[in-house]
């Protein structure tokens, strides 16, 4: 995992915590090569320096009103003296803004307006959480389904699946929250929290329980059917085809009071029933059986496992 920040002196011996992908003198895209403008400041002190300019190109609300008013002539004028002759003769020499958000959540942020990678970071769930509330803020776009953002949620979401729906889901982000939904597949609705079900709203979260009883009802339906019972002969009598199904039936409970039945893999599902098959059973049986049991498995793979 990349250091967030890197400790900074300048040449008036200020010493402060600078982000280590906007720095003084970094090269970012599309500033055509211009030097910083303004610096956010978190808060838990670590400054970011940027281009006020990106900044209010990617909001839709002038960063949260926050650079409504252009920067005051003598911040241009100490500005223009720094640039011009040394870039590092005083690390504050640009107008400063003060953000509510921490280090972390700004650096997110920030990445997001630049187009930068940032998974180097590792940022946690949470800290993704609330850079999602950040951008809502300072009006930053979350819209490309290609971007790294999405990435980032998506991986978390095979941990921590409800609380990555949940956050999608408070955002509105459809199309992730879809890619998210089949790994909640593999926890318990009951696992969802009063926090959780507020979060995610009433429209996703009749979503989700739609989507796991949906499909716990999907299986019963697919699997209670036994297999075609062909007719008496010599080698295997109506007791016998009766105890076929009988089997069918205990086989089919046992995967119904699965705790997990919504998630149950077609792995498991064959071998549930394939234990219907005993030595005894007349090839006649044997083929009704291995027939069924390939058609549920047909069937129950065609199940929708997204939202």
């Amino acid at each position: 995992m990349t250091s967030l920040q890197q400790s900074l002196t300048g040449s008036d011996g200020v010493i402060i915590e600078v982000a280590t992908s906007f720095f003084p003198t970094a090269i970012l895209p599309g500033v055509n090569h211009r030097r910083p403008d303004l610096i956010l400041v978190s808060s838990d002190s670590v400054f970011f320096y940027c281009h006020r300019e990106r900044l209010l190109s990617s909001s839709s609300n002038l960063f949260g009103n926050l650079l409504a008013s252009p920067p005051s002539r003598s911040s241009e004028s100490s500005r223009s003296a720094s640039t011009n002759h040394e870039p590092h003769h005083s690390l504050l020499s640009l107008p400063t803004q003060t953000l509510q958000e921490t280090g972390p959540v700004i650096n997110v942020m920030l990445h997001v307006i630049y187009g930068l990678p940032y998974r180097r970071f590792a940022p946690t769930l949470a800290i993704m959480a609330e850079a999602l509330i950040a951008m809502d803020r300072y009006g930053i776009a979350v819209i490309d389904e290609s971007s790294e953002l999405w990435t980032v949620v998506l991986h978390h979401a095979e941990i921590e699946p409800i609380r990555a729906y949940s956050i999608a889901a408070s955002h509105n982000m459809e199309s992730l929250c879809t890619e998210i939904s089949q790994h909640t597949l593999g926890v318990s609705l009951a696992t969802v929290t009063e926090g959780d079900a507020l979060t995610m709203g009433p429209v996703y979260l009749r979503k989700l329980f739609f989507l796991h009883m949906g499909r716990a009802q999907a299986l019963k339906r697919v699997i209670e059917r036994p297999p075609t019972s062909h007719r008496p002969i010599a080698t295997c009598s109506a007791d016998d085809a009766a105890e076929v199904v009988s089997r069918w039936e205990l086989a089919v409970a046992s995967i119904l009071v699965h705790p997990m039945a919504q998630n149950i893999s077609t792995e498991e599902l064959r071998d549930t029933l394939a234990a219907v098959v005993h030595p005894r059973m007349c090839p006649a049986c044997f083929e009704d059986v291995r027939t069924r049991v390939a058609d549920v498995i047909k069937d129950w793979d065609g199940i929708k496992r997204t939202i």
